[in-house]
């Protein structure tokens, strides 16, 4: 089955089942040996508690019929899509980007110059009145050790434009929480 030519959730989540690697990674430095040094699609899975804890300054809801992944008996909700190696020099690998993710420093160079990864800034601003007081980075590295999961698909170096079209159809598909681009939920 080709995910681009479906929009039912139930043949995509086939697919993602059959796809991801299936070895859920706690993001922290410890584990980054774990990712491959490969281009690919990784998937941030969130804990059902963290929604409590990012519910410090917003209401925030589940997102309903998002996807979900059972890790030791908990279903994680599916929260975050990227990609790692399509960019415009075709370079890194999901052990690069998930480095990124995971290590990214929250000084005020990174943060006003939007070097700060989405992902990281978004679940920061959800945890703390501002991005660059000297705990948000402890916060939000935290929040990803306990209450976030990633996981990944592996493609072949070739394969830039099918990781690209993947990513694009499964955010327009199960619309991932923290996803900005081609999500239908923050569309105006």
């Amino acid at each position: 089955m080709n995910i681009l030519n479906t929009n039912s959730l139930n043949e995509i989540e086939k697919w993602l089942n059959v796809h991801l690697n299936g070895l859920p990674i706690i993001p922290s430095i410890e584990n980054l040996n774990h990712f491959p040094k490969k281009k690919g699609i990784y998937f941030w899975f969130m804990h059902p508690d963290g929604y409590q804890i990012l519910r410090r300054y917003i209401t925030l809801n589940k997102i309903e019929g998002c996807f979900k992944k059972e890790i030791e008996g908990t279903l994680y909700d599916l929260v975050y899509i990227g990609t790692a190696g399509t960019g415009k020099a075709g370079g890194g690998n999901l052990s690069q980007r998930l480095s990124w993710h995971i290590n990214n420093r929250h000084s005020t160079t990174s943060v006003c110059s939007g070097a700060l990864s989405t992902f990281r800034a978004g679940i920061g601003a959800l945890l703390s009145e501002n991005l660059i007081l000297p705990n948000t980075e402890v916060l939000v590295n935290d929040f990803m050790r306990n209450y976030l999961i990633v996981d990944f698909i592996a493609y072949d170096d070739f394969q830039i434009d099918s990781i690209n079209n993947h990513e694009k159809s499964l955010i327009e598909n199960l619309r991932p929480l923290f996803n900005i681009k081609n999500n239908p939920n923050s569309a105006p």
